[in-house]
């Protein structure tokens, strides 16, 4: 059984991605460490010796999908970083520290490319991830502080991006079912709106390139905001 099948390991990293970005960094991990690389939503297993969780924001959120699973998990020692846009990461590590059974050693909000900005650069500052993997080896607990989040992030967050982000089906569709392999809220192109996150994986992965997304104009222009690149470790 290999590395990555192991679903039972005392180590790991758990990960949580839609768009590769937030997956590459904890597969990076997962070769430094040996430890078994195991996707949020196949853990079998919720206790652990010393884990390393790795996830994007959304909307300056923890994604929702993932919270029930994190109050579930137990370990010793815990590194946790998320993933962002260049935008904004709001207080998800401080949010999510206080979800889960362990202490924490470590941590960092990592830029990476948006899936909504074209020609933008994937996160490859590796080197940054090593520092974080030390932490794991020369524990120290810690406490996020708590960061900024706009006031209206818990808002609505889904239909705000429902309106703001509008993904169809063009005449190049051949019912071939592929984007329902990659999202359980796609059917041959029909999308369930009420539960869709706008991840784009459907988009990227359609080998007819039949599904298209549009950007309202409100968000064309928060995109045009100056954005940030910084690493924040802990």
């Amino acid at each position: 059984m290999s590395n990555h099948e192991r679903l039972f390991a005392m180590n790991a990293v758990i990960y949580y991605s839609n768009t590769l970005e937030s997956y590459k960094i904890a597969n990076y991990i997962s070769q430094k460490t040996n430890y078994s690389l195991i996707d949020f939503h196949k853990l079998n297993n919720y206790s652990f010796d010393n884990i390393f969780i790795v996830f994007p924001v959304h909307y300056q959120n923890i994604p929702q999908s993932i919270k029930p699973i994190i109050k579930r998990i137990h370990a010793s020692k815990a590194v946790i970083i998320a993933t962002y846009g260049k935008m904004s990461f709001g207080n998800v590590l401080s949010e999510t520290q206080k979800l889960l059974d362990t202490m924490i050693v470590g941590g960092g909000y990592i830029p990476t490319k948006h899936p909504y900005v074209e020609n933008d650069k994937s996160f490859d500052n590796y080197k940054v991830i090593n520092q974080l993997i030390d932490k794991i080896n020369s524990p120290n607990e810690i406490v996020f502080p708590k960061e900024r989040k706009n006031v209206f992030a818990n808002f609505f967050p889904l239909t705000r991006h429902r309106i703001g982000v509008r993904i169809k089906v063009n005449n190049k569709c051949t019912k071939c079912g592929v984007c329902n392999t990659y999202c359980q809220f796609i059917d041959n192109g029909v999308i369930n709106n009420k539960k869709c996150i706008r991840c784009l994986k459907c988009v990227n992965n359609c080998p007819q390139h039949a599904l298209e997304y549009k950007l309202s104009r409100p968000m064309r222009h928060y995109l045009r905001k100056p954005r940030c690149s910084d690493i924040k470790l802990f």
